[in-house]
């Protein structure tokens, strides 16, 4: 209903789901009335694509291009698969992300694939420090 190609829509719904599935409900399909909100509001540009900005053989630096987040998720962990497959080892990094749902998600991926993955986030400014005055903290530990 926002525009969302398919296969960029089919890609964050298996993330809301599988949320769900695995009973981290606030990572889950609660979610998707924010990533419509975040599309019609130009917080997120739904059919962009993350873009490689800088690489060598283990590791990468992203831009997610303000695309979902699950998209950019997905494509960072398909990279660093990539280049833990040659090398041992694939870290990768991204800038320029919106929410990624359920962080397991990334690392199961990895996990199929007989390795270890650990996929770490931040979060928006939600919390203020000790006698701060506005938020500078995320909540996502």
């Amino acid at each position: 209903a926002v525009g969302v190609e398919n296969n960029y829509a089919l890609q964050t719904c298996e993330v809301l789901v599988d949320g769900d599935y695995f009973k981290t409900y606030a990572t889950g399909l609660l979610n998707l009335e924010e990533y419509v909100h975040d599309i019609m509001h130009k917080k997120c540009n739904a059919n962009n694509f993350p873009k490689i900005l800088k690489e060598n053989d283990c590791t990468a630096w992203i831009n997610g291009n303000k695309a979902l987040g699950p998209v950019i998720g997905t494509f960072c962990m398909q990279q660093a698969i990539k280049k833990a497959s040659k090398t041992g080892i694939g870290i990768v990094v991204v800038n320029n992300s919106n929410y990624i749902g359920e962080p397991s998600f990334y690392s199961h991926r990895a996990l199929k694939q007989c390795m270890i993955g650990i996929t770490f986030t931040n979060s928006p400014p939600e919390m203020c420090p000790t006698r701060a005055r506005s938020a500078a903290l995320g909540a996502n530990p």
